[in-house]
């Protein structure tokens, strides 16, 4: 600004000029300093994933396992579904839930009546329950029941409930007559395919297990 001055003046050197005029001062280019906007603070939850997660019943039930190691889950059956009172819960501890979520193991009959326990709430909700029957896994088991105990069960409660399909899982050796027919036994040894269920399949039965499980599991 000075120099520009002496020149304008005709003086030697800069610094014999005067300075500027106050007024000529807010005439000068001056600097734009920049200040970067704030930035919005990220969210430390990722909703979309929470939201993901509330839906899927394996994470859930996961989540709950080391409340399951403290104590096993209490769950009571109604008498419609094997046709039993249920004078003893049937306890779902952590080996169970985990052998539910894993999906690798061959299923313990804990985990077998829970299951007859959700499709008897799904046979019941189609409407259903005139056609299809369960049997009480443990009642049916040779271990700690005798072959006559069993067939006593299975023939009351086949001719009280009159149900066209039941569903007995680890039936062995029963052998009995109801409603003055022969009892048929389906008896699956092997499948018509060698082939595995789908992953899709396997992770929509664990899903829905494991979704009824979690109504429990508080």
């Amino acid at each position: 600004m000075r120099k520009c001055r002496a020149e304008e003046l005709g003086l030697e050197s800069p610094d014999l000029a005067p300075s500027p005029a106050r007024h000529e001062l807010s005439k000068a280019p001056r600097t734009n300093v920049y200040r970067p906007k704030k930035q919005p603070i990220a969210q430390p939850v990722n909703e979309a994933r929470e939201e993901a997660e509330d839906h899927d019943a394996i994470s859930i039930l996961t989540s709950k396992l080391n409340k399951l190691r403290k104590g096993p889950v209490e769950m009571l059956w109604e008498l419609r579904t094997f046709g039993l009172e249920c004078h003893v819960p049937l306890y779902i501890n952590y080996d169970d839930a985990y052998e539910i979520i894993g999906g690798e193991k061959m299923l313990n009959i804990s985990c077998i009546q829970l299951w007859c326990m959700y499709m008897d709430i799904i046979v019941v909700e189609s409407g259903w329950a005139s056609i299809y029957g369960f049997l009480e896994p443990q009642t049916i088991q040779p271990s700690g029941n005798t072959l006559d105990f069993r067939k006593s069960y299975i023939q009351t409660w086949m001719t009280k409930s009159n149900r066209e399909i039941y569903i007995a899982p680890y039936i062995d050796a029963v052998v009995t007559r109801t409603r003055g027919q022969q009892l048929e036994i389906i008896y699956p040894k092997r499948f018509n395919t060698t082939s595995p269920l789908s992953t899709s399949v396997i992770t929509t039965i664990k899903e829905h297990w494991a979704q009824y499980l979690n109504k429990y599991c508080k």
